[in-house]
């Protein structure tokens, strides 16, 4: 389950410093498959770091996440393949097919998935 924003913390009435220490700390999960969005490494907070092998490259974003809300992910390793990050089911990112994955394009440059309505979603990279 996700641990939610430094926002969504803050308005549950914690204090402004845990909410910012809670809010923005990354996880760090590794990919399993390559092309199946069915068992992809299902993302479980907001804030990720990607890590891959040269078989399990596959992780997809949580359907929790509401509309007007991002996830910012990175991939910091180099011996993996290049991550992708698929949609929930039925979602879709940029004008990529439903259910397609976007690849992530280079080590170390982050990259924020935006859902700007229900099921559809844009992704900005860092170049």
């Amino acid at each position: 389950m996700p641990l939610g924003t430094e926002d969504d913390l803050m308005g549950l009435g914690l204090p402004a410093q845990l909410s910012d220490l809670m809010g923005s700390q990354p996880i760090t999960q590794s990919g399993t498959g390559t092309t199946n969005q069915s068992t992809a490494t299902l993302l479980r907070t907001q804030t990720v770091e990607l890590k891959t092998t040269a078989s399990n490259t596959a992780f997809i974003l949580p359907a929790s996440v509401g509309v007007n809300r991002e996830v910012l992910v990175v991939q910091t390793d180099t011996t993996g393949g290049a991550a992708v990050v698929f949609p929930p089911v039925g979602g879709q990112i940029n004008a990529l097919a439903v259910n397609a994955s976007y690849p992530i394009a280079a080590i170390n440059k982050p990259a924020i998935f935006w859902q700007y309505k229900k099921g559809f979603w844009t992704v900005l990279q860092s170049g």
